[in-house]
């Protein structure tokens, strides 16, 4: 595709619009083409990407100018993100780490306050864990945890599919405003948190024990009681009205523990390749082929 701007123009114009508008809507998707039209029609060092990146550089400026002017934004998260990467050719599609990894950013008109440690003497008493300094580093976020995450965040419920986990950083910066606000620090975070890990955590569990139910346990014997014990572990301990000593932020830890244990494993069984049953298809089919050719 060479016609990099038409669909970007009219993305561009709409998203802007709905901007004005706040009050009027709950989730604003804009989708941007012409950068992956850049990459597949002329690679990715090339003068058409550096321009549709530049391009896209200055709207998402553009939509944090307008997120931090308006008070209307104050319950607003901005994410930025790409579904896929791509080889320098402008392919993609395979296994490699330029094609498979992406970047996510998010973006709350609070989130930079709150990092600073607020503003205001209310807004000082965030605590390490959400007032820490920015160090540079970039978190790796599975694909998997962002469906979690964002349904959490919308209020709706997670797919049932789901083996992802809800990510901490992603919580606090989506949280930003009510934490300033309420002058609130780790233990107001920590209690919301570990909800959304407990309820994460028994929407996998029930997603593996129904498809265990249904279609046979897929896990080795220890590898499932292993589960079993971690999920009862962290559930046992976040019931109401128990002596646990432990913090909302450890009950969490549990539960996250249990999350990353299922997808790892949920991911050793079934994110792999046959690579005897791959070559016996490519050679049935060149055998399929080679017979039709001949009858023909």
């Amino acid at each position: 595709v060479k016609d990099l701007d038409t669909v970007d123009n009219g993305v561009r114009q709409h998203v802007m619009a709905r901007l004005e508008v706040p009050e009027k809507w709950d989730l604003l998707i804009g989708h941007f083409l012409g950068v992956d039209h850049a990459g597949h029609t002329f690679g990715v060092d090339s003068a058409a990407m550096r321009r549709k990146v530049s391009e896209n550089d200055a709207d998402v400026r553009a939509v944090v100018a307008a997120m931090s002017s308006d008070a209307g934004f104050d319950k607003t998260m901005l994410i930025v993100m790409g579904d896929h990467g791509m080889t320098l050719h402008g392919d993609h599609g395979g296994g490699s780490a330029d094609e498979t990894d992406s970047f996510l950013f998010a973006y709350h008109p609070r989130a930079a306050a709150l990092r600073r440690g607020g503003a205001s003497a209310n807004e000082t008493s965030s605590t390490s864990r959400t007032a820490k300094p920015l160090t540079g580093a970039f978190e790796r976020m599975p694909q998997i945890d962002f469906a979690p995450t964002v349904s959490l965040l919308l209020g709706v419920p997670i797919p049932f599919g789901n083996l992802g986990t809800v990510r901490r950083r992603f919580w606090e910066i989506a949280h930003a405003r009510e934490v300033l606000n309420r002058g609130a620090g780790d233990g107001w975070l920590d209690e919301r948190y570990l909800a959304a890990t407990q309820v994460t955590a028994a929407q996998v569990w029930r997603y593996l024990t129904r498809y265990a139910a249904k279609a046979g346990n897929p896990f080795a014997a220890l590898d499932w009681s292993f589960l079993e014990d971690l999920y009862g572990t962290a559930s046992d301990a976040s019931i109401d009205g128990t002596n646990s000593d432990l913090s909302d932020f450890e009950k969490a830890q549990l539960f996250s523990r249990f999350l990353f244990t299922a997808a790892n494993l949920a991911r050793a069984q079934w994110v792999q390749f046959g690579t005897g049953k791959m070559i016996l298809g490519l050679v049935l089919l060149t055998l399929t082929i080679g017979v039709q050719g001949f009858v023909l």
